[in-house]
């Protein structure tokens, strides 16, 4: 754990560099402007995930976490630098997740042609280094293989040994670094419509964690969505943080925030402990309404036996 955590601000000192490695890890573009030093993450970043670059799906049947790529999502003012920072983000956040330890994260990757020219090695290899060594999460990755149909024979079929050779050019370069035991990879290929999407039902996706490119209900809209959720969230937890920063500070003689940063940390702490509260609150009531409709059911059906015998008048 010490030597992955050493790995960890080692891998972000070099994906954020010196200068704003250390900052807070955030999403959210309010709390950037409030924040001492403001975000490690650049507008370009966040960019990346607000556009789906990659997307984080509704979770599977099971539980599990689920992310998809479409290199046709990325956003053309970015470059590999800004990639790299939002898979970054998005590495830390599935690390924070008990069961993407544990059982995994399932990574979709939509391969409509396997093309190699322009393949940026550095960035793969950059990736599979913080996949490998960084963060204690395991992946399954799907590429999902929807051959043009200019791949298609005579007789309807793809010339599945050319969609074959491709894949495994492909496959050979962008995963030779990183360990079988961290990411295990299978190979979904559209042979016939909507074989692809059948697959994945299989395997414990839900049709509305499915994209709409694969055949599913999710679109990319609901990226946004994500990014906004997680700036919230990102804003409460640096409430928080600033008070034990100024804290830090004040017991070691050191700089702290202002007076007025410190009231604004002050009050996103406490309005995020009255929103625990409120819903602490309510599901103590729905709790306590279902079990008040659990026993009134109980008592009509003890008035139906003792009036009707058991059946309704």
């Amino acid at each position: 754990a010490a030597e992955r955590l050493c790995c960890y601000w080692h891998e972000r000192r070099e994906v954020f560099g010196r200068a704003r490695a250390f900052l807070p890890l955030t999403l959210s573009s309010k709390g950037n402007g409030r924040l001492v030093g403001g975000s490690a993450m650049s507008r370009e970043d966040a960019l990346c995930l607000q556009a789906g670059w990659p997307a984080v799906l509704p979770r599977s049947t099971t539980g599990q976490q689920v992310i998809f790529i479409d290199r046709r999502q990325t956003p053309p003012s970015t470059t590999s630098e800004n990639r790299n920072r939002a898979l970054f983000y998005l590495f830390m956040k599935l690390a924070k997740d008990r069961k993407a330890q544990t059982e995994g994260v399932l990574v979709l990757l939509l391969l409509v042609v396997a093309k190699l020219q322009g393949f940026d090695r550095g960035f793969v290899d950059t990736v599979a280094r913080q996949v490998s060594s960084v963060f204690p999460v395991k992946f399954r990755a799907y590429l999902l293989v929807f051959p043009p149909r200019t791949s298609v024979t005579a007789g309807g079929t793809y010339k599945d040994y050319l969609v074959q050779e491709l894949i495994a050019s492909f496959c050979q370069i962008m995963f030779r670094s990183v360990s079988s035991t961290t990411m295990e990879t299978d190979i979904l290929i559209e042979r016939e419509n909507g074989e692809v999407m059948g697959e994945l039902l299989g395997r414990n996706l839900k049709i509305d964690g499915i994209p709409s490119a694969v055949g599913g209900n999710w679109a990319f809209v609901e990226a946004m969505e994500w990014c906004r959720a997680n700036a919230r969230e990102d804003t409460e937890l640096i409430g928080h943080d600033q008070l034990a920063a100024y804290d830090s500070a004040q017991r070691s003689g050191g700089t702290a925030p202002s007076r007025s940063e410190r009231r604004r940390a002050t009050n996103a702490l406490h309005s995020r402990r009255k929103r625990e509260r409120r819903k602490a609150e309510l599901q103590s009531l729905e709790s306590e309404l279902a079990k008040q409709n659990q026993l009134n059911a109980h008592l009509r059906e003890e008035q139906n036996t003792l009036l009707w015998g058991g059946e309704e008048p």
